[in-house]
């Protein structure tokens, strides 16, 4: 946890002005990827309205701000409140509608919010949008961004003890098979409801703090496009993660002004094999496309990819250190561990495959024939009462319970 952190906090600590105002919108947007992990990735249902969920709280939160004069907080805090109705809208046709028709549903609710709010001129200001200041205190891109961490986390632990509780195994369940937690007398249409306003407030959140990152609240943020690249990006990040979703959210935000550095935009690369298309605005939809489409065979995303290349790596290193110590001591095979079974005899021990046995854990033993003197001292013998150095041991009798 303490190298996710510093990864999160370090790079903005030495980044310029510049990449400073790029990445102070980081975790607003990654609050919004977070919804999708409740949502998707906790219940399994599918949602392509999550923009414009976070487009209505932000322009919620701009306007008690700009229009009442509302601290920043609260205002973001009531868009996320206002924004639960909505929420619970979509929760009532998800009890009715599989989850194809559900995706259609919900990606005809951003399209229709696209038209009665985003572009009312009364409610958005039209394509202008409407300003959303921050308090002074988080005027700098920095302390906004490291603010920013701060609410991402706790959202994120909160959405973690979600799927830790028992709403969390219920939900993994209604994902997994509705027919089942229904035949255990649980609420589906009650799972429901919780998982899409819960979903809903923390999306309209994230859509205000993003918004306030640039100071304005603008329909062209949040229109339904966004809405699919937004799940794109939540599945190839990890739909199953709350890291998944930071990382979603940085390439969402981030991705495009690296290719806007000079180094990159000239490459060869650049250049010759994308033939100065990374300039294009409709190169990044369809890289992102074939990013999903390749993370077919592992629907976990980057986080879970990069855990078992990890784990993977961590067992090559294991082998080619047990592969090496082999090689150190080939004649003589440790047993580490003291398995309970049936003692065998001497010989049946020393005849293993033409390999001398040790066994570091044996202490008796009273010839030095015996399986046990191997690798240690004579000094240790075990003598009987009368002193002749003659007292059996386990290995060479097994008939005796006790030495």
């Amino acid at each position: 946890m303490g190298l996710i952190a510093a990864a999160m906090i370090v790079p903005a600590l030495f980044a310029t002005q510049e990449w400073r105002g790029y990445i102070a919108g980081v975790p607003g947007m990654a609050l919004i990827f977070l919804s999708l992990v409740l949502l998707a990735g906790y219940a399994g249902q599918i949602s392509l309205g999550q923009a414009a969920l976070a487009g209505f709280g932000a322009m919620i939160a701009a306007h008690l701000v700009t229009d009442h004069g509302w601290p920043f907080l609260f205002a973001a805090l009531a868009g996320g409140l206002v924004t639960v109705p909505l929420g619970a809208l979509l929760a009532f046709r998800a009890t009715r509608l599989s989850p194809l028709f559900l995706g259609f549903a919900t990606l005809a609710f951003g399209a229709l919010m696209d038209q009665l709010a985003f572009s009312n001129i009364h409610f958005s200001n039209g394509l202008t949008g409407v300003y959303i200041t921050r308090p002074s205190w988080l005027q700098g891109p920095l302390a906004y961004y490291l603010f920013g961490l701060l609410v991402f986390g706790l959202f994120a632990l909160a959405v973690t003890n979600i799927r830790r509780g028992k709403i969390g195994l219920a939900l993994a369940a209604m994902r997994d098979s509705p027919t089942a937690i229904r035949s255990l007398g649980a609420s589906e249409a009650r799972l429901k409801f919780i998982v899409f306003c819960v979903s809903a407030f923390i999306a309209a959140i994230g859509g205000a703090m993003y918004s306030a990152a640039g100071g304005l609240a603008s329909p062209t943020y949040f229109f339904t496009l966004n809405s699919l690249l937004i799940l794109a990006l939540a599945v190839i990040g990890g739909i199953n993660s709350w890291i998944g979703a930071f990382i979603g959210a940085t390439l969402y935000l981030l991705f495009s002004h690296v290719f806007d550095i000079p180094l990159v935009q000239h490459s060869w690369i650049a250049e010759h094999l994308f033939k100065g298309q990374l300039s294009n605005p409709g190169f990044l939809p369809m890289l992102f496309g074939l990013g999903a489409i390749g993370l077919a065979q592992n629907p976990n995303g980057i986080v879970e990819q990069i855990r078992e290349g990890w784990g993977g790596f961590v067992d090559g290193v294991k082998w080619l250190r047990d592969r090496m110590l082999q090689r150190r001591a080939p004649e003589t095979e440790v047993l580490s561990e003291v398995v309970d079974e049936e003692p065998v005899s001497a010989s049946e021990a020393a005849a293993s495959n033409g390999h001398v046995l040790s066994f570091p854990q044996g202490h008796l033993y009273h010839r030095p024939g015996c399986v046990l003197t191997v690798g240690k001292d004579s000094a240790s013998a075990v003598t009987s009462d009368a002193g002749d150095g003659l007292e059996p041991c386990p290995v060479c009798e097994p008939s005796l319970e006790t030495v």
